[in-house]
């Protein structure tokens, strides 16, 4: 099996306070809202933000099933957050 590995860096600025921000990373119930996922089609939203915790989200489209992984490596709020993201089913 082919693997490859890509680093993302995502820079940007929103006009609240930086903890509100860090939070929507890391609360199930605001990452159910937003990250690659809507509340309406949202099965799965669980998050343990620690580092070496993990976290996961599960949505549900025309009938399939889209799950994203990933664990935390670096956590200092509400300045920086590094996670891996993964994609098992592909």
């Amino acid at each position: 099996m082919d693997t490859s590995t890509t680093t993302l860096v995502m820079k940007r600025q929103f006009d609240v306070p930086p903890e509100r921000v860090f939070d929507a990373w890391l609360n199930p119930e605001m990452m159910r809202k937003w990250l690659f996922t809507m509340e309406m089609t949202n099965k799965v939203a669980h998050s343990d933000p620690r580092v070496g915790g993990a976290w996961e989200i599960v949505d549900e489209r025309e009938g399939k099933e889209y799950r994203a992984i990933g664990e935390y490596l670096e956590l200092d709020p509400p300045n920086k957050l590094v996670f891996t993201f993964k994609m098992p089913q592909f």
